[in-house]
Formats: structure tokens, sequence, C-alpha cells
């Protein structure tokens, strides 16, 4: 391990508080920047001297399925952790880290919302391909007609399901969006 030495400005004693070890690891970004306390989020962690072998703590909590890139690009799944800032820690097979303080964000997913079902009716039979459009739909979300389970349930991005109405007696039904997290859109 080497170190760099500058020289000191504050008299005898006074140390530049850049100085840090070669070789140890930068983190510039972790892209998304942000994601659900549940952790399960893939990020992307740029910087420089990422080394096979690296560890990856989110909160101080270690990441899974940490992939060295390159020497300028790690993947890892976040852990769960509680709401807020935390930083962002890789440390080298060699023990050399670097830190990015308040790196990523753990926030609260702004809960799903439904602004258009198509068609808007179906038989009582059921078995009708509908869409539904909004905001905030997650992997894994449930989709419910009349309080019955739809069938075939697809998130096919975060703002469009598509599913197969269950049977139903006639009249108007409500369709229900849940997230895991629980947050539902009628």
């Amino acid at each position: 391990m080497y170190l760099s030495f500058t020289e000191a400005t504050g008299g005898l004693g006074s140390v530049d508080p850049t100085m840090r070890a070669i070789g140890a690891p930068t983190i510039v970004s972790v892209s998304p920047p942000k994601g659900p306390p549940a952790g399960g989020a893939t990020v992307t962690i740029a910087g420089t001297g990422f080394r096979n072998g690296a560890t990856v703590e989110i909160g101080g909590v270690a990441a899974t399925n940490v992939v060295v890139v390159d020497g300028t690009r790690i993947t890892a799944v976040t852990p769960t952790h509680s709401v807020g800032p935390v930083d962002v820690v890789v440390r080298n097979d060699d023990g050399l880290a670097g830190a990015l303080r308040g790196g990523y964000s753990y926030v609260y997913p702004a809960p799903p919302r439904i602004t258009l079902v198509s068609p808007s009716s179906g038989w009582e039979t059921g078995a009708v391909l509908m869409t539904i459009t909004g905001t905030g739909f997650q992997p894994g979300a449930a989709v419910t007609i009349g309080g019955t389970p739809a069938f075939n349930v697809t998130i096919s991005s975060e703002a469009t399901i598509t599913a197969t109405t269950p049977s139903h007696t006639p009249g108007v039904a409500d369709v229900v969006v849940t997230n895991d997290d629980g947050q539902a859109a009628v």
C-alpha cells in the first residue's frame, strides 16, 4: 500500500484532508440513486479502481449479487433498510475501500394510480383481456375485479398491466391494483 503525501499547510501536525490510499476505489455515482426499503433493486455503481472480488455495502449492510463488470462499474442488489439516505461502500479484495456518503436513498414508492381501464365492460362469464393504464405498478402487483382475482396478470411496465377478467355478476365492479408493499389503487 502506498500513501500520497502533500505539504502540510497549517504548521507541524497538520494533515491534508484529501490524503487517501493510492489504489483505493472511488465511487462517483449510484444508478438509480433511490429505491424501496424492501431492497431487491439492482443498482449500478460507477467509479474507478474496482477489482474482481470487491464487496458492496449499502447502509452498512452487504449487498447481494455483486458483479464487477469492469474497473469502473459494479452491479449489485440492494439489501433491506429503513427509509433515508445511506452511504455506499466498495471494498476491494485487498482491503482498500471507497465510499460515497449519502450515495443511495431508501424511499417509499409512490402508490399506484389507475387512469384508464380498457375495455371498460365485458361479459359476466369473464375471459376478457383488459389493459390497465396508470402509474406506480410494481412487479408482482395483484389485480382484482369486484374482489375476485384476475387471471394472467402481466405487468408490462410501471404504467401498463394486462389481465384477463374473472366471471362476475352483471353490474359495476371496482378494478383494484395492489402492489407487493400493500399500496393499492382503485
